[in-house]
């Protein structure tokens, strides 16, 4: 699997879930759920931070998984 990189759009702290912006700009924004992203307990994004994640394809669209923060 390809990892790629995107800026966080925006993300619900308390829903628990956003968008990410794919620095390919020409792709859709991807969903984000809080069970994708690495780590324990609230995992919250802030808009502007840079994380790379894995892409898979839902019924819904595209979203990401394995969720890390960009260094």
């Amino acid at each position: 699997m390809n990892r790629s990189t995107a800026t966080v759009k925006w993300y619900d702290v308390h829903e628990g879930h956003g968008f990410l912006t794919p620095d390919d700009r020409e792709a859709e924004d991807v969903f984000v759920h809080h069970s994708a992203i690495h780590g324990t307990g609230m995992k919250p994004l802030s808009p502007g931070d840079r994380v790379e994640y894995d892409l898979v394809q839902t019924e819904h669209g595209p979203a990401a998984e394995g969720v890390l923060r960009a260094m």
